[in-house]
């Protein structure tokens, strides 16, 4: 290794570490209030999947957690992995609901509430589906903000959220497998901002982002195998990224402190 490549690599490593003390709690601030409009035809893959809902069931709303927090802003989710072999989403919190869709193991489900033992799942339509607790684990981050937040980074967030368990597929552009760079391209075309379909390409598009700024929504650019530009990721704030990779089977949430991704990380673009 170079003596330059060495010096860029401690500075990259000490800013990340000064980092890791300020995320220590892992919110994340951005809003689950879905989209008014969806210009990608990727969907999540626990939808209703056209099948229609009983006209005699009624539609429940989730308690959502309060924040403890002096904050204006409260707890609205936080992000989950289905624990069991399976989980069945149903349209409302009881055995004898409606099934809209069951989710295999180590689905990420972002989860928006909660009633007696069940939790209140975020559903591509907006929508909340049900899941029983016991199904699912509760990862260490929340989801946190307001519906009325209208940043444009925070909306890219929410966006990015919905395809949580989509399986990884390399060269994929769908809801039955989807590679990184699609992912990325399609969560930004909702928001009608074109991009390449290859991450080498995506990497050179908006203004480069200084790693101590980076900001909800910005775009992550890593050289995972050498030199080269291979794989990308949307920050969402606090040290935490989502992505569709091929180490987690698909999209889902990561920590931009690990070593892996803190010496392949080289770039990032705000559009």
């Amino acid at each position: 290794m170079s003596r330059k490549k060495h010096v860029i690599l401690i500075v990259v490593v000490l800013l990340f570490c000064a980092w890791a003390t300020v995320c220590a709690d892992q919110t994340i601030n951005v809003t689950l209030d879905p989209p008014k409009s969806d210009a990608s035809d990727l969907r999540l893959k626990h939808e209703t999947r056209s099948k229609a809902t009983p006209s005699t069931e009624k539609q429940y709303t989730a308690q959502t957690a309060k924040s403890t927090s002096k904050s204006k802003d409260s707890v609205v989710g936080q992000v989950g992995v289905v624990s069991a072999s399976s989980a069945a989403i149903a349209r409302m919190p009881s055995d004898n609901g409606y099934t809209l869709f069951t989710c295999p193991k180590d689905t990420y489900l972002a989860v928006t509430g909660e009633r007696s033992g069940w939790y209140g799942v975020l559903m591509v339509d907006g929508s909340t589906g049900w899941v029983p607790k016991s199904k699912v684990t509760i990862l260490e981050y929340q989801v946190k903000g307001s519906a009325s937040d209208g940043a444009f980074g925070a909306r890219v967030v929410q966006t990015a959220l919905k395809y949580l368990g989509i399986p990884y597929k390399w060269g994929g552009y769908s809801g039955s497998g989807i590679d990184c760079s699609g992912f990325v391209k399609a969560v930004f075309a909702t928001h009608g901002i074109s991009l390449p379909r290859v991450s080498r390409d995506q990497a050179v598009v908006g203004t480069s982002v200084g790693f101590s700024e980076l900001q909800a929504g910005d775009r992550l650019y890593f050289a995972c195998k050498g030199a080269q530009v291979d794989h990308t990721g949307i920050y969402m704030g606090n040290g935490l990224f989502i992505h569709s990779s091929v180490s987690n089977r698909g999209v889902a949430v990561d920590s931009l402190l690990k070593a892996f991704y803190v010496k392949s990380l080289v770039a990032a673009r705000r559009s």
